[in-house]
């Protein structure tokens, strides 16, 4: 069995260079409310699909090439672009200059997710792994509020152009980390390299090409959450930035919960993510009922829009973190994790150009109508892949 004898230390490292994913992703969802003189709001909508997309594709190469490449070089490049992308959006370009700056930032982050789990899962115990990957996924939810904090902070003290030279500072800084000492070597064992599965037959796996269909709905409602919160906040309550920040930073904390109790409802179900998630969407359709009927309460508002991140992060967990895990024997973990990342993110920048390009006036009910009928559509899909057994194959 391998085991890194400082697991915890590379734990560490590890769960902090997603962090800061999230620091240098989030800080322009609390810029852009200052940023109206650079870019409109189809502008801003349009920019969080091209970083989606970069990211997609970028997942889906880089799934493939962090199979044969140590995780450590894979996890510095990406954080040094990444730093290097929001360095040069600190000066606050043009939209051209913007729109690219931005897109390069999304295919940097794209090099981290697959290699990070693909280690950390090597290094684990076996015993751990679920719990490992569990709290792993936890540094998302983190990484948002740290995210949110530290882009706030430094709007509101230094001026917008800050919000994205920190997160730069930090992403060069601390890309170190990895480089220096992810030392565990990597060896794919006999019996993986005899099972590993080329990239040509991956996508024919039953059980591989069912799930993108999930993933891309799935992907609509999560990332898109995070990047409109700020502005349905401001355009319906009338909040600035300073008052608007606890129902901010409160969603992506319920969202950590969801994904850190993730191994409880694992087991629940016997270590079935697929119940686990349909069990989640319905958690979605309740919540997106009020929003979509157009509750006039901020309290209420907030709570919804929570349990919605918080149920469309356990669905996540599933299919970006546990799903994958079935191919660690194989050691196709970062391949099949950049195939399922492609589908979600895919999804996730679809929808940005979409709700950029309709929503009107601060009415918000398309966006939340649609993430109600795609919480459906997830859970009967799910239901119809439980029910056939050809896509339980590996």
């Amino acid at each position: 069995m391998k085991k890194s004898k400082n697991f915890l230390l590379m734990f560490l490292i590890g769960y902090i260079s997603y962090c800061l994913v999230y620091i240098a992703r989030l800080n322009l969802s609390i810029a852009s409310t200052d940023l109206g003189h650079i870019i409109t709001d189809a502008q801003y909508g349009y920019i969080g699909s091209a970083f989606l997309i970069a990211f997609s594709c970028g997942r889906l190469l880089n799934g493939f090439i962090g199979d044969k490449v140590h995780p450590r070089y894979m996890i510095f490049i990406g954080l040094t672009l990444s730093g290097l992308a929001n360095l040069g959006l600190s000066f606050l370009p043009s939209f051209p200059i913007f729109i690219a700056l931005w897109s390069v930032n999304g295919y940097a982050q794209s090099m981290l997710w697959g290699s990070l789990l693909s280690y950390i899962s090597f290094i684990s115990p076996e015993n751990k792994r679920v719990t490992s990957v569990s709290v792993l996924v936890s540094s998302v939810a983190v990484g948002s509020v740290l995210g949110l904090l530290i882009a706030t902070f430094s709007t509101t003290v230094f001026g917008v152009g800050a919000a994205f030279l920190v997160p730069a500072i930090l992403s060069i800084t601390l890309a170190f980390l990895p480089l220096t000492m992810f030392s565990e070597k990597m060896e794919i064992a006999k019996d993986e390299k005899k099972n590993h599965i080329p990239m040509s037959k991956i996508l024919r796996i039953p059980s591989v090409y069912i799930m993108l269909l999930p993933a891309v709905m799935h992907g609509v409602i999560k990332d898109n959450i995070s990047s409109w919160a700020p502005k349905f906040f401001q355009s319906n309550y009338n909040f600035t930035l300073s008052q608007m920040q606890m129902f901010l930073y409160i969603i992506p904390v319920v969202g950590m919960v969801g994904r850190l109790f993730y191994p409880y409802f694992y087991g629940l179900f016997r270590k079935k993510e697929n119940y686990v998630s349909i069990t989640a969407a319905a958690l979605c359709i309740a919540s997106m009922i009020p929003l979509v009927l157009g509750v006039n309460n901020i309290v209420v508002a907030a709570i919804c829009l929570c349990i919605t991140n918080a149920a469309i992060n356990v669905i996540n967990t599933s299919m970006l973190s546990m799903f994958p895990l079935r191919f660690s024997a194989s050691g196709n973990v970062s391949s099949v994790t950049g195939i399922m990342d492609f589908a979600t993110y895919m999804g996730a920048g679809v929808g940005s150009a979409f709700y950029g390009a309709t929503l009107k006036n601060g009415d918000f009910s398309l966006m939340f109508g649609s993430w109600l009928l795609i919480a459906v559509a997830i859970s009967a899909l799910l239901f119809l892949i439980i029910r056939i057994p050809k896509f339980h194959k590996d």
